[in-house]
């Protein structure tokens, strides 16, 4: 099912509700009705695990490599700051108080 479903993206170059893109599927799969409803879950699970996949906006899908950047990444979630570095500076403090506290002895 997600080859096909990259299949179909890639032919119609453009990102696709996720209702066009199973209909799309199954139809090519030659689903019935009974078949179309027990593999659409496993549908979406496949289709949100694939890294080739991205969801956007209101449950319509694409082609990571189709998209910017922006897109993908939310650049408010990004952090340019190491969160480790408090940590750091305060065991670096703790030893340098433990030397001064040798010096006074």
């Amino acid at each position: 099912m997600i080859e096909v479903a990259y299949d179909k993206l890639s032919e119609a170059n453009h990102p696709m509700s996720f209702l066009e893109l199973w209909d799309d599927v199954a139809s090519a799969l030659d689903f019935n009705e009974s078949q179309k409803d027990n593999n659409i879950a496993i549908f979406y699970s496949d289709l949100s695990m694939d890294a080739r996949f991205i969801s956007l906006e209101k449950n319509t899908w694409d082609l990571r490599k189709r998209q910017h950047f922006s897109s993908v990444v939310n650049v408010d979630d990004i952090s340019l700051e190491d969160e480790d570095d408090d940590i750091e500076i305060e065991q670096y403090d703790d030893i340098e108080e433990g030397i001064d506290d040798d010096k006074e002895e």
